[in-house]
């Protein structure tokens, strides 16, 4: 299937972006973390989900093959949800479903609330609420310098430790290799990483505003973001939004269960 990529302008820098398929648009932002991108998040379900609906999905702002800030501060929540908001004012107007991973369930959540064409969102594992400190999500926000360091951060990711292929490692490894990405990336997570998750916390109000169908899929087994403290408390605010936990699963449904990610997306979005 034939993907379209272009590049658009957000702030002083680019953001990149690629569509494909027909039918109902689906926005899909992913989280944010080593080597991370739209196509490292959904690479396996893009073409499937193309088949039947219209996807849009944009490298957030300091990942993938978007562009960079250039001053600080370079963690910035305010200029990933402009990004995302002008992605969304890419796609033609209409009806429009949002995907959000992890940091991305919060600009999702957001939109939602400011943009009445959104009528139906999907999160996966997402942020948001209060997190206690935890030494897995300190891990995935530090830099892997050797492919070991790597793994022990993938192994945190993924609840199945046989996916961690050699293949997987070399492909993210040579991505985390590239130019001057590692000094980026620590200017990004460096400091106090818990002081990074204010900016992430939706309010309550911000929660409630969400009128639209949600449905929350979180794996069971994740262990930097767990599901007691995300998506539990949520969605006893968010009464209205149903929530899959995924057994045998860590923090990426679409890539460790994508048959069942896939059956949960497409009876959602229909």
């Amino acid at each position: 299937m034939e993907f379209q990529t272009r590049d658009i302008p957000v702030g002083e820098t680019t953001a990149h972006m690629w569509d494909g398929g027909n039918g109902y648009p689906i926005l899909m932002m992913h989280g944010a973390g080593p080597g991370t991108s739209a196509m490292a998040n959904f690479g396996k379900v893009r073409e499937p989900l193309a088949e039947r609906y219209h996807v849009y999905a944009t490298d957030m702002i300091g990942f993938g093959l978007s562009g960079r800030k250039k001053t600080a501060p370079f963690f910035d929540y305010g200029l990933w949800l402009d990004q995302m908001q002008a992605v969304l004012d890419e796609i033609p107007y209409g009806p429009v479903g949002l995907l959000g991973h992890s940091i991305s369930a919060t600009f999702a959540m957001r939109l939602a609330a400011r943009n009445d064409r959104v009528t139906k969102v999907l999160l996966t594992c997402p942020m948001g609420q209060p997190l206690a400190p935890n030494p897995h999500r300190e891990q995935l926000w530090t830099f892997p310098r050797t492919s070991e360091d790597l793994r022990r951060s993938l192994q945190i990711l993924f609840y199945d430790h046989s996916i961690i292929t050699d293949e997987l490692l070399d492909s993210r490894m040579a991505v985390l290799g590239e130019g001057d990405y590692a000094e980026y990336f620590e200017k990004v997570f460096g400091g106090n990483k818990q002081a990074l998750l204010e900016s992430t916390i939706l309010s309550d109000d911000e929660i409630r505003a969400v009128t639209c169908p949600v449905t929350i899929v979180h794996g069971r087994t994740d262990l930097a973001f767990p599901i007691e403290e995300t998506t539990y408390p949520m969605s006893e605010i968010l009464t209205h939004a149903d929530v899959h936990a995924l057994s045998r699963c860590s923090h990426g449904p679409a890539f460790e269960r994508t048959e069942t990610f896939l059956k949960i997306a497409t009876d959602f979005f229909g």
